[in-house]
């Protein structure tokens, strides 16, 4: 995201950008979900936020038996 757009979000109050009594993949972000689906992305604006490396699906490329605290096999 542009710094502008990131700065001018950090100095909004929390309760515009979020909002927890709504359910889980409506209430988090909604300020930006709100932005996406104004901008026609409505399936995307609903989707549940997760960690990028599962967002981005580079997990399912990665040695499965591998954990965390496991030196890289590769």
């Amino acid at each position: 995201m542009d710094e502008t757009v990131v700065s001018y979000l950090n100095d909004l109050p929390l309760n515009i950008k979020m909002n927890f009594n709504m359910e889980r993949g409506i209430g988090e972000k909604v300020l930006l979900r709100a932005v996406a689906y104004r901008l026609g992305l409505k399936k995307t604006s609903m989707h549940l936020k997760r960690a990028i490396q599962f967002g981005s699906r580079i997990a399912k490329l990665e040695n499965r038996k591998e954990k965390a605290s496991d030196k890289a096999v590769r």
